[in-house]
């Protein structure tokens, strides 16, 4: 009987092959998918704006190879809009790819203080949980010019060190947080030592893959992949110098530290099948990327001549990279595609940040400028693209009012106003276009306080308004209006409320509440061991409420309960008539 059976599902089987519709794959979908013609979007020059701020990056893919996992293997570059940066792999631009980067002084490199504060160690990732402040650099001394009897100044590491950012795959940047003692994480005998608002957490590997002493640190993102971060490299024409002054006068001396950026890259990527993804350089002290490869044949071959990009090679197609140089400066002007269209970039008018900052502890330094950069893009498409930036002073509500001295000079601990560059105008004109599209960024009246009273600031009303609003307006007269807070440890840089209308008229509103009992409920994540850095991503802060007014409608949105990492466990969602 049993061989019967057998004999039967085998003549059945031969009777009715299988599909690859059968076993889920659908070719034809997937061919259809990148031969079939579409429309090109708003978002086709890869340009991603922080509503909050108006800094811009663009982001744009020029390779990306589909496999047999989710894993990408492509090729990003990334500009971020850095005034004076053209050290990069591609000169103003770079390579997107996921790393962790800091500032450290450089006759020591990324070292962290010991946990007694008396010392330094390479155990970068393996910092005691129980003192975060064991994560920072320990400060250098450095003697004065000409100073007679070993005369210096202590440089401490509040002075340049802002702290671990982790960008994820999605170029995204994160603070990393000295995960506190009693934080969630995954279960098992691996030890976490850092960790993220986000959720991601940070194990650490023993040795570096590309022979710097001390340890890498090996990232677990949410999602269950798992990240190498051990080729530590300096990014060599980064150096920027920090002064600190003595004396007056004659007797007046100065101390000179260098500080450089570092980074520390992927050598691998895996995801909890087993696919890998690896990443090779070109050198143990460079950030030049050669190869990424996946370990189902997937390939990206990059080439380099003078420390520049030229050429990326995958499935005997290239990419080709151009470079100009005006005023002695390397820019990328054009990405030569295989099919011979290309991305072509304007580079005149270069960007620079001018004087912002403090030059004491009581007087700002920083003059606003409408819109007078500008950046050109013309997409493979034909489309050209018009950014018009600015420098724009943002303001902070209810700032604790603290000083700290470098040599003679004394400087605030937190600014009550911020500068950046910010974008003021977007512009996409083209064929099949009647007019141009057109997007102005408004970012309304500046307000800046200290919680002290008695310092001057700038408020348009008494009390100091604790949020801003940014209006982006179209040329068909639409517009969305965002509100976020800036009130000094109170929701800082979180949205409050999104308005759409058209001229007058608001046509939709929605508010946001958030779970404002947060830090009892869920606990501490971790410490973010920068001292002047926002301390705002140390306990989590999730949606409780939202409230969507449409149409004569309230589409309402509750979260009625959290797991211990705030993500919402049950949820009541209902509409009702104003």
């Amino acid at each position: 009987m049993a061989l019967c059976l057998m004999a039967g599902s085998s003549n059945a089987l031969a009777q009715t092959p299988r599909t690859t519709a059968d076993l889920g794959i659908d070719y034809q979908g997937l061919l259809r998918s990148r031969t079939s013609i579409s429309s090109l979007g708003n978002d086709l020059f890869g340009d991603r704006t922080s509503l909050y701020t108006g800094e811009t990056k663009f982001i744009q893919v020029d390779i990306n190879i589909p496999g047999n996992s989710q894993l990408p293997v492509r090729l990003v570059r990334i500009n971020s809009r850095q005034p004076g940066r053209h050290d990069f792999p591609l000169a103003d631009w770079e390579f997107d790819l996921p790393h962790l980067t800091a500032d450290y002084a450089v006759p020591d490199g990324w070292v962290v203080r010991t946990p007694t504060g008396t010392g330094k160690s390479n155990n970068r990732c393996s910092v005691s949980t129980s003192v975060p402040t064991s994560a920072s650099p320990p400060d250098v001394y450095v003697l004065a010019q000409n100073a007679p009897d070993q005369v210096g100044i202590s440089f401490e590491s509040r002075h340049f060190w802002r702290g671990i950012t982790l960008h994820d795959a999605d170029s995204n940047d994160q603070a990393m947080l000295v995960l506190d003692p009693t934080a969630p994480r995954p279960t098992g005998t691996t030890s976490f030592y850092w960790g993220t608002q986000s959720r991601w957490v940070f194990s650490c590997l023993p040795t570096t893959a590309n022979g710097v002493p001390g340890e890498g640190f090996l990232a677990h993102s949410p999602d269950g992949k798992k990240y190498w971060f051990d080729w530590i490299v300096p990014i060599q024409r980064s150096a920027r110098t920090l002064t600190g002054y003595l004396g007056v006068d004659m007797w007046s001396y100065k101390s000179e530290l260098a500080i450089r950026k570092y980074k520390a890259l992927p050598t691998k990527i895996e995801d909890r099948d087993g696919n890998v993804v690896s990443f090779t350089y070109e050198a143990p002290d460079s950030q030049n990327v050669t190869s990424i490869a996946a370990n189902d044949g997937r390939s990206i071959s990059i080439s380099y001549t003078g420390g520049l990009a030229s050429s990326a090679t995958s499935a005997g197609k290239t990419w080709r990279y151009i470079y100009s140089s005006p005023n002695g400066l390397p820019l990328l002007t054009e990405v030569e595609l295989p099919d011979g269209s290309r991305w072509r970039f304007n580079a005149s008018n270069l960007l620079s940040y001018g004087s912002i900052g403090w030059k004491n502890c009581a007087d700002f330094v920083g003059v606003e400028t409408a819109d007078d950069y500008v950046t050109t893009m013309i997409h493979p498409s034909g489309a050209t693209g018009t950014f018009r930036f600015g420098i724009r002073l943002h303001g902070r509500t209810d700032v604790p009012r603290n000083c700290y001295h470098l040599g003679m000079d004394s400087f605030p601990l937190e600014s009550h106003i911020t500068g950046v560059v910010a974008l003021f105008k977007k512009q996409i004109s083209g064929a099949g276009l009647s007019a141009p599209l057109v997007w102005s960024f408004d970012y309304g009246v500046r307000n800046a306080s200290y919680v002290d009273t008695q310092t001057i600031g700038y408020c348009e009303t008494t009390p100091c308004p604790t949020t801003r609003t940014l209006k982006v307006t179209r040329e068909d007269g639409g517009w969305e209006r965002y509100t976020y807070s800036q009130k000094y440890g109170d929701l800082e840089g979180k949205l409050l409320r999104l308005e759409k209308g058209e001229g007058q008229t608001i046509l939709s509103s929605k508010d946001i509440l958030y779970k404002q009992d947060a830090r009892s409920t869920f606990g501490k994540i971790g410490t973010n061991p920068c001292a002047l850095c926002s301390k705002g991503d140390e306990f989590p802060l999730p949606v409780e409420v939202q409230t969507l007014n449409q149409d004569g409608m309230f589409f309402r949105y509750r979260a009625d309960a959290f797991d211990v990492y705030a993500r919402p466990t049950r949820v009541t969602r209902y509409n009702e008539p104003e």
